[in-house]
């Protein structure tokens, strides 16, 4: 499961941080990392949602990054895909205040 390592490190984020958002124990996370303990099926598709990938890309089947469900069903810009991607690797409290921002961007907007 090296693949979940470098795409966490690509994103920049802990291994804490990873377990928060999959709630599960950073020793859990940790045991997936490291080859330790196998994710479950539910578990792999929570990791491919979250790095945007195929399970078959997580678990070294495919060398393709592939493309998710959510993806596929939502056929959204490539702009807002990365927009996403980039809200979703924010904590929490960041996405909390990009949200109050978004809102007063767009009350900003309607005044005019």
């Amino acid at each position: 499961m090296l693949r979940i390592r470098e795409l966490r490190e690509e994103e920049g984020k802990t291994q804490s941080e990873m377990a928060t958002l999959l709630c599960v124990s950073r020793q859990v996370y940790a045991n997936y990392e490291n080859g330790i303990n196998e994710p479950s099926i539910d578990m792999l598709c929570r990791l491919a949602d979250h790095f945007q990938c195929s399970i078959d890309y997580l678990i070294g089947r495919s060398d393709e990054l592939g493309i998710t469900k959510s993806e596929a069903l939502s056929q959204t810009p490539t702009s807002l895909s990365k927009a996403l991607k980039l809200f979703n690797g924010l904590d929490k409290n960041h996405q909390a205040h990009l949200v109050e921002y978004m809102s007063y961007l767009l009350s900003t907007k309607k005044g005019k």
